[in-house]
């Protein structure tokens, strides 16, 4: 049996959390099962009666009391799989089930010729029934059907002595044939048992596994895609492309190129990774979408999954962490003599076109004026500084300290009113320097 269990299908190795959910599962598989049998055996049970009559119409009679006991206990366990407490203990039910179908049989039996009575075929069939139904260990299957046959063979056995029977040769022949029967059906049935328990839990593993990958790979997909493009992809297989009202921001970095001029390619890659990743679990804690990185160049957009936020002020709360953070760099270098580089923001709102690009490598990306006047309000920005358009100027005045920089000429479009979004306003913040929201702005975008 060790042989057939190493070799035909190998015992897979669950980590502490995959077996929890495992027995959870078989628990939740041993009730279903239970159920059934339950429907199964108080159906059967009563319309074998008929067997009785016509096999054994003198004893008809005892027989019938024996079903008749039987018969309530299996409604009586099939109320208590329904009981979501009693959860835990539907393995125990079942042997207890399973062991009564057993005696009622091996009572009959007793009424019936004892070895020589033909109702030890139900009891194979109690056992067979319990092997393909329940999806139980193989110690736990093992152990119920010797327990049935043990009681078999000494009741049958007790009861010929009890009552000073003079059986026959042929008599014991059948019974130890009967026997043959019952310990060949328990010992495939065991293998058989201890096989399909493994397979249920390569199966089971498989599925974790397969679990596990998928989240692995929407996970990635929401780092590169906003959520409602996935939830079109998923849902239509392609996305179309949507007209949105957004705030753009950009950021470059001033003295990049110089630096990395001074440093090994690996150290800049992560310089720049560490402020870009830090650049990431800023837009995720305000609801900003990434966009794409060009260089040393970041650009998200707010508002392009939720019509109903304030993006602009998400954008604004997202640049002031930006430069928080850059300040707090410049001051860290500074104190160990590094040379350190600074960032441009800049910040625009107005409508833009929102799709897929690509057909093999998804990119989400936005396309408009709206993008190309953010570009310029980072260029035409000062160095450290938060530089914003007229129209974002309009949607932030109310919540944020801002100051108009007259016209500025901008590459491509002339000369644009620009304004310095320098912290939030005393009744919005958190801290005398106005850089952290307190909870009256954060429920305006939805965040507590």
């Amino acid at each position: 049996m060790k042989f057939l269990k190493r070799f035909i299908v190998p015992n897979p190795q669950l980590t502490p959390e995959h077996e929890a959910l495992f027995h959870e599962e078989t628990l939740s598989s041993a009730r279903n099962s239970l159920q059934f049998v339950c429907f199964a055996a108080g159906t059967l049970y009563p319309i074998f009666g008929v067997l009785d009559y016509i096999s054994f119409p003198d004893r008809y009679l005892g027989l019938v009391f024996i079903r008749c006991i039987v018969v309530p206990f299996v409604f009586l366990t099939l109320g208590l799989t329904f009981v979501d407490r009693l959860r835990p203990y539907q393995n125990w039910f079942g042997i207890g089930l399973f062991q009564v179908l057993a005696l009622g049989i091996i009572a009959m039996t007793w009424f019936t010729g004892g070895k020589t009575s033909p109702y030890y075929a139900g009891i194979i069939l109690v056992l067979l029934t319990q092997i393909v139904a329940m999806p139980w260990r193989l110690r736990m299957v093992f152990a119920n059907s010797f327990g049935v046959w043990g009681i078999y063979t000494i009741s049958v056995i007790l009861l010929d002595w009890i009552n000073e029977a003079n059986s026959s040769e042929a008599d014991w022949r059948l019974f130890i044939g009967n026997n043959f029967f019952l310990i060949g059906t328990i010992l495939i049935g065991s293998v058989w048992s201890g096989i399909s328990f493994r397979l249920r839990k390569v199966v089971f593993l498989n599925r974790a596994q397969l679990a596990l990958e998928k989240e692995k790979s929407e996970e990635l997909l929401r780092n590169t895609l906003p959520d409602f493009v996935i939830e079109e992809l998923k849902r239509n297989g392609s996305v179309h492309p949507r007209r949105l009202d957004c705030t753009v921001l950009f950021t470059d970095s001033a003295g990049f190129t110089k630096i990395s001029e001074k440093m090994e390619p690996e150290d800049v890659l992560l310089e720049l990774d560490r402020s870009f990743e830090y650049f990431d679990t800023i837009c995720e804690k305000f609801g900003m979408d990434k966009i794409k990185t060009i260089g040393d160049s970041y650009m998200c957009a707010a508002g392009v999954d939720a019509a109903g936020k304030r993006h602009a002020i998400v954008a604004a709360l997202t640049a002031i962490e930006f430069r928080s953070y850059m300040n707090m760099m410049k001051q860290i270098k500074m104190a160990v003599n590094e040379e350190y580089w600074q960032i441009r923001i800049g910040i625009h709102s107005g409508p833009v076109v929102g799709g897929i690009v690509g057909k093999f490598r998804y990119a989400y990306d936005i396309w408009g004026d709206t993008v190309n006047t953010a570009s310029r309000m980072e260029s035409s920005g000062i160095i450290g500084e938060i530089n914003i358009s007229q129209d974002t100027n309009s949607l932030l005045q109310e919540y944020f300290v801002t100051h108009s920089r007259g016209l500025v000429n901008a590459k491509g479009k002339g000369e644009l009113e620009m304004f310095t979004l320098d912290s939030i306003r005393p009744e919005f913040a958190d801290d005398e320097a106005g850089r952290t929201p307190n909870a009256k702005l954060l429920s305006l975008i939805d965040i507590s």
